[in-house]
């Protein structure tokens, strides 16, 4: 396996590598590739009533 990180220089290294290096070993499970570039976050709020 090799992983050219120059070719890469303008996105995240470490999402690249790790796309590369499914491929290579073929792996083709989403969570590997795609899924990678979801960026979720989950944030959650609480309020009190008459909390200003």
């Amino acid at each position: 396996m090799r992983f050219d990180a120059f070719k890469y220089a303008e996105n995240p290294l470490r999402r690249n590598f790790i796309i590369a290096v499914a491929t290579a070993l073929g792996i083709k499970d989403a969570k590997f590739h795609d899924e990678l570039y979801g960026g979720r976050v989950a944030v959650r709020f609480q309020f009190e009533r008459g909390a200003v």
